[in-house]
């Protein structure tokens, strides 16, 4: 939501509605924002595993039901939960979007670790290798600042970024 209304108030469109590709950083994001919150479980990031294993089955031709029991007998899934993992991923055809919310987050760790500023990525619905020409586009005054930065990333959440940026492990960052 931080990065649509960002980009809302930008002068061009695109920064609202997305660039190509924008997906992996915006999923990133929002895992970042369920850890910086304490809300990234042992449990949800397992959830998010399974999704991308089994948007790997889909995409390697395995069935609904191939899928299902895969997440039901070798990663004890509930019949439940392995249902609606398998339903995200084998809707409409099949969709592959719930696989970067695990690639995103390990990109956005690497971001941290290297010492960047996240408030350059909440600009809009951009793509890191964006960020040069969003630089530029500030730098002419064709372009504000972030008008909104989300309250995990001031004040006392900073400590979480700067273990992040020491030791960012997401084995270690994972809330039991």
């Amino acid at each position: 939501m931080v990065t649509y209304y960002n980009g809302k108030a930008q002068p061009l469109e695109l920064f609202s509605i997305g660039v190509p590709g924008y997906e992996e950083l915006q999923e990133g994001l929002a895992v970042l924002a369920e850890y910086m919150t304490d809300g990234l479980t042992a449990s949800r990031m397992r959830t998010l595993a399974a999704r991308v294993v089994a948007v790997q089955e889909m995409i390697s031709g395995k069935s609904f039901v191939d899928t299902f029991n895969l997440l039901s007998d070798k990663y004890a899934f509930t019949p439940h939960s392995a249902f609606n993992i398998c339903m995200r991923v084998y809707r409409g055809g099949g969709l592959t979007k719930d696989a970067v919310y695990l690639k995103g987050f390990l990109n956005i760790i690497d971001y941290i670790k290297k010492g960047k500023d996240l408030r350059h990525l909440l600009i809009g619905k951009i793509r890191e290798d964006y960020l040069p020409v969003v630089q530029e586009l500030i730098h002419r005054n064709i372009l504000l600042e972030a008008p909104i930065t989300p309250r995990f990333l001031q004040g006392d959440f900073l400590a979480k970024l700067e273990t992040i940026k020491k030791d960012g492990n997401i084995f270690k960052m994972i809330q039991q």
